[in-house]
């Protein structure tokens, strides 16, 4: 079999489903917030682990689907909350078969990069840490300069890899169902009505909850937001009693003093791009990851 780096498409799309899906159990179990947040931070950090990323982005066939499971399943289980057999079943047929519809409406390798894109964006609103912050982003680097620098052959085959990977599952989805994007016997549907046209229109988005229902999304994005301002005040002071002067604490303005010109912002995966260059295959690799 031809030797390519389509898993690594694989485990992030299913990853991010998973994300997915637990943030929902979680607020539907109305899990306090803090305690939500710090699991779903921490699945995202094992999700975006480095070591992880240097197995996946080996050129290589595909993992098998016990392989693939059982990198999620690690992940899943990472946090404090933890899933019982018969639920990480469920969780591994529902977001095998989510990707599955996802795929089959992405008929394109290029459409498959794009839901890759989109998924790795969309988790980030569930990041409360800055550390995880940090590594999903570094991904999200790693993905773009994969989409640009993929081989014409990786190109031509990435979609139906997928597709031959995911063929075998054949579960029915409630809510695919109940939105009119499957048939009672498992069939998709490719139809926009006014129940999934928004769904169709945003594949790799969450399905389950909408932004008005996503509690956990909410207070992640207001405790963003409120650590923003604090830094804000720290940098630039408050606003007086009156609201109209600022009262500079941390930073203070002095002429030709150039600040921000001593800053350095090198990031140490500047060097990215020679990883793609110059990948080598070294079967003696000694790593956490252990999936053969």
């Amino acid at each position: 079999m031809s030797r390519r780096r389509s898993t690594l498409f694989l485990v992030y799309n299913l990853g991010a489903e998973m994300v997915y899906v637990l943030a929902q159990r979680l607020n539907s179990q109305n899990v306090p917030l803090k305690q939500a947040a710090s699991a779903i931070d921490k699945i995202i950090s094992m999700l975006t682990d480095w070591d992880l990323l240097m197995i996946l982005i080996r050129p290589q066939e595909m993992f098998s689907h016990e392989k693939v499971k059982n990198i999620i399943e690690d992940i899943a289980q990472c946090s404090t909350m933890r899933l019982d057999p018969v639920s990480m079943d469920k969780l591994w047929d529902l977001i095998t078969m989510v990707l599955k519809w996802q795929v089959t409406l992405s008929p394109t390798s290029n459409e498959v990069l794009n839901l890759s894109e989109t998924h790795l964006f969309e988790i980030e609103k569930y990041v409360s840490n800055v550390e995880t912050l940090e590594k999903l982003n570094r991904i999200q680097s790693c993905l773009s300069m994969l989409k640009e620098g993929l081989g014409a052959d990786e190109l031509k085959h990435l979609h139906s890899d997928l597709m031959s990977w995911l063929k075998e599952f054949n579960v029915k989805v409630s809510l695919l169902i109940k939105l009119e994007l499957q048939t009672p016997d498992g069939k998709f549907l490719k139809t926009p009505n006014e129940n999934n046209k928004t769904v169709l229109s945003n594949l790799g988005k969450n399905i389950y909850l909408s932004q008005e229902n996503d509690k956990l999304a909410i207070s992640i994005k207001e405790k963003r937001q409120r650590e923003m301002n604090c830094l804000q005040n720290d940098l630039l002071g408050s606003v007086d009693n009156q609201g109209n002067a600022f009262k500079f604490t941390a930073l203070k303005t002095r002429e030709n003093n150039n600040v921000f010109d001593k800053i350095d912002v090198k990031r140490e995966e500047s060097n990215l791009q020679e990883i793609f260059n110059e990948f080598h295959i070294n079967d003696n690799d000694n790593n956490e990851y252990d999936y053969d």
